[in-house]
């Protein structure tokens, strides 16, 4: 197995950068040993990060009740990706899973990560919106955005 002639890049997101442009580069190889090789170098990437550098993603869930869908929009779940300062987060969506009886909204984040959820009403008056910070066990624990903005590391 062979590894990429790029140098070591420190941070997470300089390492996951450098296994996605090797698995474009699978897309764009003639099929064969390159590609083997090329997928293989990207897989040692992926799974050789230190344990400090990728905490574990966890399946992170919020139960949501029963909603009259001709008022509310489907709940959503999202955690953020980043938050400029004196900006809004810019955020990344999870899926709402089952319908108007009720159901969860889930999605793959980090122990630390800023999580946001809530549900729009279409006549204006009680729309809603959480923050929280989801912990290894995949709960959250809901706080204030301003907590949510002092924990954010990003």
């Amino acid at each position: 197995m062979t590894q990429p002639a790029t140098s070591t890049p420190s941070t997470l997101q300089a390492r996951y950068d450098a296994a996605l442009a090797a698995l474009e580069r699978i897309v764009r190889a003639p099929h064969g040993e390159a590609m083997r090789e090329i997928a293989h170098a990207a897989l040692a990437e992926l799974t050789d990060l230190p344990a400090d550098d990728a905490p574990a993603l966890v399946r992170v869930a919020v139960v949501f009740p029963s909603y009259n869908p001709r008022r509310y929009n489907r709940p959503w779940i999202a955690r953020v990706l980043a938050w400029p300062l004196g900006k809004r987060a810019e955020l990344e969506f999870g899926t709402y899973l089952a319908g108007p009886t009720g159901g969860e909204g889930e999605i793959a984040a980090r122990a630390g990560e800023i999580v946001r959820w809530g549900q729009r009403d279409h006549r204006g008056n009680h729309s809603w919106a959480n923050w929280g910070i989801a912990q290894a066990d995949g709960s959250v624990l809901q706080c204030t955005e301003q907590d949510a903005r002092r924990a954010f590391s990003g």
